[in-house]
């Protein structure tokens, strides 16, 4: 009896280590996954195929998503929220996440116009310098925050909790919890405004 107990266990052991090798690379291989979705938002993956997005897709490192008329919000492996606005396009550049410590992990994503509000997760809390949001006016980096974006002839940031930092070859600018940072140009160096998105 001891020894069918013993077996089972064992057995028990190697599945679950089998579960666990088979989850890490899905999560590896599937960046995140979408939690909202109204409208037409569609994925452009990294071989240029076209599909339809739908709640519960998941979304791949490469992935380019535009949303059109529509909104869409996804959730990323390492925590992060990121909830699109109408007429976004928002690209998913590089991602990994290792939640092991001394592991590499990166999220640098570009946003391509339109706006979102983003809550970060533990690859920026844990290491900012290998979590960048790009735009064509500058380049936001933050640690634990929750912020706002909206990038149109201009970039306008809100820290809505946190710290966010907004750099481009002009110069780098913070801001804190309720502050604004306004970028007019490219060769225009961040500015803290008043007005509020």
């Amino acid at each position: 009896m001891r020894v069918f107990i013993f077996i089972l266990s064992v057995a028990a052991l190697a599945i679950g280590l089998i579960n666990q090798q088979i989850f890490a690379e899905n999560a590896h291989a599937n960046a995140g996954v979408v939690v909202f979705k109204s409208g037409d938002a569609q994925i452009t993956r990294a071989d240029k195929s076209i599909k339809q997005t739908f709640k519960d897709d998941v979304l791949q490192q490469g992935d380019t998503i535009e949303t059109k008329h529509g909104r869409l919000q996804f959730e990323l492996s390492d925590g992060s929220q990121i909830s699109l606005q109408p007429n976004t396009v928002y690209a998913l550049e590089k991602y990994s996440y290792a939640a092991k410590q001394g592991g590499q992990s990166n999220l640098i994503a570009n946003l391509q116009k339109g706006g979102l509000r983003t809550q970060t997760g533990a690859i920026c809390q844990q290491n900012p310098k290998s979590c960048q949001l790009r735009t064509q006016f500058g380049n936001i980096n933050s640690q634990k925050a929750e912020f706002t974006v909206m990038y149109d002839a201009g970039l306008k940031l809100v820290a809505n909790s946190g710290h966010v930092d907004v750099c481009n070859a002009s110069g780098c600018l913070s801001a804190s919890t309720g502050q604004t940072i306004k970028v007019k140009a490219a060769n225009k160096p961040p500015q803290l405004a008043s007005l509020s998105l």
